[in-house]
């Protein structure tokens, strides 16, 4: 199969008496290349490639190998949970753009736009002109019921905030602007939730793995961290037979090429980039 993941693979995986072989769809199409140098593709064709890959070059092949329930489960969860961070990253990106457009001093106020402060910031104070309006005593209020109470940095802000100026006074331009800022922020919101009911379900599922004890013992393996090396480990390691082998699977041993008295070193590009980024 041209896949490692999927619905048919998972749809497959019930029947136990099937021997599933993962193929890398760069060597079924680098294999019809050679085979077929006209460049004719077909299903019927390529399904006939594949079968001489299993038959011909079965060494070659790995059968897939299902790791235990515990560590396939906690495999997905930390992937998902990270595909939520990426994603919140990519939406509080577009939401700094939107600030520059219109109020850029709210970046220098707060570190972190993922954070509630925030989204209630914007919610009750959406534009410059409308914070302005509002009495020193009440945004400090607002501060002291968010959770920030450190007395120096409300008065920079509340400092900052009367010598604010306009960066633009065009509707056209702020209006559309601040219903895509609420937008987004409901977006990191929901996000926020989303990762916080991940992290909860991984806290469960490591809680109870028989391997955690051994990562979470490394220094700087945090919550976070953690749980992504058992999983990247797993519970199969008789699939690797040296740490080179898990190193050039995981992306982060380099490759060497020869010819001739030529010999250079470039950067693996073909492994599961989540496990190099777990190992990196």
């Amino acid at each position: 199969m041209e896949q490692s993941r999927g619905a048919l693979l998972y749809a497959l995986c019930k029947y136990q008496h099937l021997a599933l072989y993962p193929v890398h769809p760069s060597t079924s199409s680098d294999y019809r290349k050679a085979m077929d140098p006209s460049g004719r593709k077909d299903d019927p064709g390529d399904a006939d490639l594949l079968l001489d890959l299993l038959t011909l070059h079965r060494g070659r092949l790995r059968a897939l190998e299902p790791d235990t329930e515990a560590t396939r489960k906690l495999q997905a969860l930390v992937e998902k949970r990270r595909q939520l961070v990426e994603e919140r990253t990519a939406q509080t990106n577009r939401i700094t753009h939107q600030l520059k457009l219109y109020f850029s001093q709210v970046l220098e106020w707060f570190d972190d736009l993922s954070a509630p402060i925030v989204a209630a910031f914007l919610e009750r104070w959406p534009t410059l002109p409308r914070l302005l309006q509002e009495a020193p005593a009440a945004v400090r209020a607002f501060f002291h019921q968010q959770g920030s109470r450190s007395p120096t940095r409300i008065q920079n802000r509340l400092q900052q905030m009367q010598q604010a100026q306009l960066l633009i006074t065009d509707p056209a331009v702020i209006e559309p602007s601040v219903l895509l800022v609420n937008t987004l922020l409901a977006l990191v919101a929901a996000l926020n939730h989303g990762i916080r009911q991940l992290e909860k379900a991984i806290e469960e599922v490591v809680a109870v793995h028989p391997d955690y004890s051994i990562f979470a013992s490394f220094p700087g393996a945090g919550p976070a961290l953690a749980p992504r090396l058992v999983a990247a480990f797993g519970r199969r390691r008789e699939r690797y037979q040296s740490a080179q082998q898990m190193q050039s699977f995981r992306g982060i041993a380099p490759v060497m090429q020869a010819s001739g008295r030529q010999r250079w070193i470039h950067f693996r590009w073909a492994c599961p980039q989540f496990l190099r980024q777990t190992l990196s």
